[in-house]
């Protein structure tokens, strides 16, 4: 729903402001958060009814919708949500634990989240997730592979400086996925009711499927719940580290307000809050060492690969199955509901009904139908109807012979030679020692796939049997039915004048699949094997094999995150004593006053707090850290902090404060963000009804150092302990680089680099999309205060 507003509205906003509105449109329901696509101009909305709308800005056109499933559920409302940082993908985080991944690019197709199998790839978090970030890994270089071997994680065993040592000088191994070269893309088998199935099973005109990890750059999504765990999952699908904040003894009853991974994979950085007084919110800075992501990139990037494609061949083969169950079940109850007439027809002739294949047999071998029988053949049965059950039979089993040859069989060869290629690289590969996949647990995998392969032949063989025998059997009903209704005795009489061939297959259908169902016996979840009527031998369940398959490979998709979250420890912790905002006062969030900055800064990482501030007093908290790894081990600190006051803040330093009402002048933060390497975006309210964006400067600020503290619980956390007081830190001016008076009662606003662009939302729903780019007198006056500063530096 598009609302157009008055010309003279828009010229009022422009008045006096620094940034050009781009387009203002209205929606017809309140915004809880939002968020600029990094790539691309769109807006991702999350209503307070749970529902997710992604809109063009330039157009004001909602283009996706995801709506909420159940209101009544709590645990189906989205807690989090954030873009991919390429801006093809979203990833939804729900109040129950789970995290979806929506693909927004191609709007012709549905919304959809990973398969129903996929999301049981990722580890689950237990709690409501709070945050997200989807970030990309660094690349790393063949330098940085080679000297990996003498990283701090340590080395292979051996004794002595040469031990482990070769005559032939290191090899490094360039890891590729050759899978792609090696096989066809798989056809697309939707399951989707009366819509994947042509003549012959497969759809005719199917695409490729999708590479789940197409995408070659290595990229992670962290997310972190109200149960302070963390999780890293590469591509989004593999968690690869969990996190455990419970055992950072001063944050033990901490909240998550956001995380997030350095752009060098080296350093993840959290945000805690914990309530120390009533309404009020202390915040807490955790960096985490995670230099094992950065150090073990390719291996993760190969490895994720093939588990990922792997998980989803499975998938794929459980998508397969459960369509062909259903086609065959549907028209193998359409007989049967159909022949079970038999019954009623014998009822009708007052004769004592046998079983239906009995009843067909003693047609079959004597060549005299019974009273039921031939009742049923005279009235119950049209050859209209015998012939729609043939075709629905035939084409069933075309589709059970189709999609084993076509689909099942070429995903588990895949299977198998992703198995081979990651059960290749564990035994011949010393640079896995860390990620710790057993060779043992892929070789009970790759037995598990070879006995679903067996199976799947089996499932083909019986098919092809199957639909034969049915043929026979339909063919020679349908002569019964035409002698039957003829009135020549002498054709009567030649009932039973059919081939040696036709006998056989007729004989063995009713033996084998009119009652006992030997084809659907590969669809039944039972735990022991069944008997092969065709052979002596035992045939397996397809769905028990792949259950057993599943079984084993769970071993696998848990062993790289159990080997290397111990590889993770606690660099340092920093915390501002006191309350930092009292929350009852101002209409925010705590995750809205707190921001961190994870892109380095020459050399340095931000953090950004508001803070509980009366008239005069300054507004926001800076904190730039450093980890400087050290050769013997371990990191060096340093942490820096500043506080932030505003001219505004004082009337009697700007006439448009000045007010009789104290509450006409106060400044509220209600959101703050890092726009880029030297600003901090704030939203502040001014009044009542007015709201101020500012762009602030906070790289050329005197940070004051702030001594570490020494605490008996550094040896329980492994980190250095800073904290930096709410009062007697020291204070700058903020530098406003760029003011823009919004003219509304802003609630909330994203603001995105990449585009320079920002999107504000009022309590009216509407969305003001403005142009936060610095215009050409702008970059003048920065070039004329470098001159300034150049000439002060000579002087």
């Amino acid at each position: 729903m598009e609302v157009e507003e008055p010309e003279s509205k828009e010229e009022e906003r422009c008045e006096d402001a620094e940034f050009s509105i781009l387009n203002e449109f209205q929606i017809p329901c309140s915004v809880q958060d939002l968020l600029w696509c990094p790539t691309m101009d769109l807006l991702l909305l999350l209503s307070t009814k749970g529902d997710v709308f992604v809109y063009r800005i330039s157009h004001g056109q909602r283009i996706a919708a995801i709506r909420r499933t159940d209101n009544s559920s709590e645990s189906h409302r989205i807690s989090s949500l954030c873009w991919k940082h390429d801006g093809k993908q979203i990833a939804l985080a729900y109040a129950n634990g789970q995290i979806q991944l929506h693909d927004v690019v191609n709007t012709e197709d549905k919304a959809r989240g990973v398969d129903k199998n996929e999301s049981n790839l990722a580890i689950r978090h237990e709690y409501s997730v709070c945050c997200l970030q989807w970030i990309a890994a660094c690349n790393t270089t063949s330098s940085d592979s080679k000297s990996r071997n003498k990283t701090s994680y340590g080395s292979s065993s051996g004794g002595g400086d040469n031990a482990g040592q070769s005559l032939l000088p290191p090899i490094h191994m360039t890891l590729l996925d050759r899978t792609p070269e090696n096989f066809r893309p798989l056809p697309v088998f939707e399951t989707h009711t009366g819509a994947y199935l042509s003549g012959d099973g497969i759809k005719s005109n199917s695409r490729e499927l999708e590479n789940r990890t197409a995408d070659r750059k290595l990229n992670f999504l962290v997310s972190g719940d109200v149960g302070r765990i963390v999780q890293v999952r590469a591509y989004g699908l593999f968690t690869v580290l969990t996190i455990d904040l419970n055992a950072v003894v001063e944050v033990k009853d901490a909240c998550i307000e956001s995380c997030g991974l350095s752009e060098d994979c080296q350093r993840l950085v959290v945000l805690a809050s914990t309530n120390p007084k009533p309404k009020s919110t202390q915040p807490h800075l955790l960096t985490f060492d995670t230099r094992i992501l950065s150090e073990l990139q390719e291996e993760i990037q190969f490895i994720t690969q093939h588990i990922v494609e792997i998980n989803y061949l499975l998938s794929y083969i459980d998508s397969c199955l459960e369509a062909t169950k259903s086609r065959w079940a549907t028209a193998y109850q359409t007989f049967y509901k159909k022949f079970k007439q038999v019954r009623m027809a014998s009822e009708e002739q007052n004769t004592i009904p046998l079983e239906l294949n009995v009843e067909f047999m003693n047609l079959l071998v004597t060549g005299v139908p019974s009273a039921g029988v031939h009742n049923f053949l005279t009235d119950y049965l049209q050859p209209g109807k015998l012939s729609d059950m043939k075709r629905g039979i035939d084409m069933a089993c075309k589709t059970v012979i189709s999609v084993c040859q076509e689909c099942i069989h070429p995903a588990l060869e895949q299977t198998l030679f992703r198995l081979g290629e990651l059960l290749g690289v564990i035994k011949w590969s010393r640079k896995y020692r860390h990620v710790d996949l057993k060779s043992e647990t892929i070789e009970e995998v790759t037995s598990a796939t070879e006995d679903v392969l067996i199976t799947t032949e089996g499932l083909k063989h019986i098919a092809m049997k199957t639909q034969k025998g049915y043929n026979a059997f339909f063919e020679w009903l349908a002569i019964c039915m035409r002698r039957l209704s003829s009135d020549s005795d002498d054709q009567k009489d030649e009932i039973l004048a059919i081939g040696e061939e036709k006998f056989g297959d007729v004989a063995g259908c009713l033996k084998h699949d009119i009652v006992q169902d030997r084809l659907g016996g590969f669809f039944k979840d039972i735990s022991s094997h069944f008997e092969s009527k065709t052979t002596d031998v035992k045939q397996m369940s397809l769905i028990h094999a792949m259950k057993l398959l599943r079984s084993s490979w769970k071993k696998v998709i848990s062993q790289p995150d159990r080997a290397l979250s111990p590889h993770v420890s606690l660099i340092s912790q920093v915390k501002i004593e006191k309350g930092i905002m009292r929350l009852d006062k101002y209409p925010t969030t705590a995750a809205n006053l707190m921001a961190i900055n994870t892109t380095h800064v020459h050399g340095f990482e931000y953090a950004l707090f508001g803070r509980e501030a009366k008239m005069g007093e300054p507004l926001m908290t800076l904190i730039r850290t450093r980890h400087v790894p050290l050769p013997e081990g371990g990191f060096e600190c340093f942490v820096g902090a500043v506080a932030l006051k505003f001219p505004d803040c004082n009337p009697e330093n700007n006439a448009e404060f000045s007010s009789k009402n104290p509450s006409d002048t106060e400044l509220e933060v209600v959101s703050v963000a890092f726009y880029n390497a030297e600003y901090i975006a704030m939203l502040v309210k001014t009044g009542k009804h007015g709201s101020r964006l500012w762009l602030v400067n906070f790289i050329n600020l005197e940070y004051e150092a702030i001594p570490q503290r020494k605490t008996r619980t550094r040896s329980s956390t492994g980190g250095a302990l800073f904290v930096i007081p709410n009062r007697g830190v020291h204070t700058c001016m903020g530098l406003i680089a760029r003011d823009g008076d919004l003219k509304c009662a802003a609630t909330g606003f994203t603001i995105c680099a990449g585009r320079e662009s920002a999107a504000i939302t009022d309590a009216k729903h509407n969305i003001i999309a403005l142009d936060v780019s610095e215009r050409e007198e702008d970059e003048e006056d920065r070039g004329d205060e470098g001159e300034d500063e150049a000439e002060g530096e000579v002087s």
